[in-house]
């Protein structure tokens, strides 16, 4: 008598697994599409598709300034529109912090100088307590100074 009642339990255990088993995958699969969105950063943008130039208007880009808090990552993505030639594009940022003190970072980008160069650049600041980032000045210094040259064998 006692292993019939075994064998009754056994099945009906069978057929609760069964029944559990679409709940499950769902559920598996319900998770699996909602982590990437829970782990995303938020993305502030400093300027986006927009036109900024340094102060004197030698040098203008179309582009987009963003910072992604999750990584902490400074980003700039643009084309250049005008430029007098080579030189060195430096961009300054500024920030405050939960106790209200400044800090600020610098995104230094040696440029060619040429119509509709691909400018695209980004670093880490280092100072992690600081998530409103904004624009404080955009510079160009003209000049011969390039990026290291690739040797050409």
């Amino acid at each position: 008598m006692t292993f019939t009642r075994i064998a009754q339990h056994d099945e009906s255990d069978r057929r609760g697994r069964r029944a559990l088993a679409p709940q499950l995958a769902l559920t598996c699969l319900a998770c699996g599409l909602l982590m990437p969105c829970a782990n995303a950063g938020e993305v502030r943008y400093l300027k986006r598709n927009e036109r900024f130039c340094d102060i004197e208007e030698q040098l203008c880009i179309r582009g987009t300034i963003r910072y992604e808090v999750n990584p902490r990552l400074l980003r700039v993505w643009g084309r250049v529109q005008t430029s007098p030639g080579r030189g060195l594009l430096r961009i300054r940022l500024a920030g405050t912090n939960r106790l209200e003190h400044r800090r600020t970072a610098a995104m230094e980008i040696q440029l060619r100088g040429t119509y509709s160069e691909i400018v695209e650049f980004k670093m880490i600041p280092d100072h992690p307590d600081i998530a409103n980032w904004e624009v404080a000045s955009i510079e160009f210094e003209p000049g011969e100074r390039s990026p290291p040259s690739e040797s050409r064998d």
